[in-house]
């Protein structure tokens, strides 16, 4: 063990965020925290200058949210929750730099009229004739993780990312970057970065026979900008076909797009995500949706079938940016705003 951290101190750390362990009944000092602040600090190159006020208020909320997290972890049976590069805002500040971006909802939205705490049965699930595994970044499919910032525009990104899977999986080639961009600036059903939805996002491409062009053409800012205009004979992708579904007791359905077409595009409740680290999502999660992700693959081999979810809050996130949620119960939402899509390469 280092002479560099305490016997306490590295004990807590292997506790991580548990503010109480019972095998040890390790309590965390005032130091402890201190400690774990530096390193977070360090870690996620915070530019807070040691003993100044900002530096001293943001200790503060740090130590709130790893005492919050440490009941999460007790409770959380599979997911790891912890300290995360967010782990100095408040809920308020992660809530309006992160979750303001699903605004609406889309009106031809089909309602699967059941209650949004509905399951699906684990029979419907294990009898599908489906691959167990299914992971469309193996296929190429999947562009890298992106970074939203605090640009509000998580729906742009969920639509383009899964314009881009199928455009790869009708070529079978890598899937290529198109322009986020552009649909944040153009997309004339939206309000940018402070807000859009992705079934009305989709059926305004779709309407309008927008062509997204590719990503080095009208790259991304992820501020609000006016909509620069494209030319006629511009090369990338158009939505041709594009559903809205609501999934809710039906997620089978979900499962069986996701091995025979492709990825989804959903929308989720995404308030206690701040705090994740990896693993399974099985509770702490909500129903409100706030948030909109890309769904590429899902996992049923195991005794807890789970989708693979990408994130667009950077690599830095979660599992290199992607989480793992529990399929059937529509967690955090994930079942209740789905959408499907076709393009054609132009």
């Amino acid at each position: 063990m280092s002479s560099l951290i305490p016997p306490t101190i590295f004990s807590f750390l292997l506790c991580f965020a548990a503010i109480y362990c019972t095998a040890k009944n390790v309590l965390p000092s005032e130091e402890d925290y201190y400690f774990l602040f530096k390193t977070f600090v360090k870690k996620y190159n915070k530019s807070y200058i040691n003993d100044t006020a900002e530096f001293n208020h943001r200790f503060i909320i740090f130590k709130q949210n790893v005492k919050k997290v440490s009941t999460m972890e007790v409770f959380s049976d599979g997911a790891q929750f912890g300290i995360t590069k967010f782990s100095d805002l408040t809920e308020k500040e992660f809530t309006e730099q992160y979750l303001k971006g699903l605004k609406g909802k889309h009106p031809l939205l089909k309602s699967s009229q059941q209650p949004l705490n509905s399951t699906t049965p684990m029979q419907n699930i294990r009898k599908l004739k489906i691959p167990p595994v299914v992971d469309w970044r193996k296929s190429r499919a999947v562009t890298k993780v992106k970074n939203q910032g605090s640009c509000g525009a998580c729906w742009a990104f969920s639509c383009v990312e899964t314009m881009e899977s199928m455009y790869a999986i009708m070529k079978n080639i890598s899937a290529p970057e198109l322009s986020v961009q552009e649909v944040i600036d153009c997309t004339g059903e939206s309000l940018g970065c402070r807000g859009g939805d992705t079934c009305s996002t989709l059926r305004w491409l779709q309407q309008k026979n927008q062509t997204v062009v590719y990503e080095p053409a009208y790259p991304l800012k992820d501020i609000d900008e006016s909509c620069r205009p494209i030319k006629k004979d511009a090369p990338g992708a158009q939505v041709i076909e594009s559903t809205c579904d609501n999934f809710v007791g039906r997620e089978e359905k979900m499962l069986l797009h996701l091995a025979q077409n492709g990825p989804l595009v959903t929308a989720v409740d995404a308030s206690t995500w701040s705090n994740y680290q990896e693993g399974i999502i099985r509770y702490h999660c909500e129903t409100s949706n706030n948030h909109a992700v890309q769904i590429v693959g899902y996992n049923t081999s195991g005794e807890v079938p789970y989708y693979i979810v990408r994130n667009s809050w950077g690599s830095d996130f979660g599992i290199a940016g992607y989480l793992h949620i529990a399929v059937g119960s529509n967690l955090c939402g994930l079942a209740q705003e789905v959408s499907t899509l076709q393009i054609k390469i132009v």
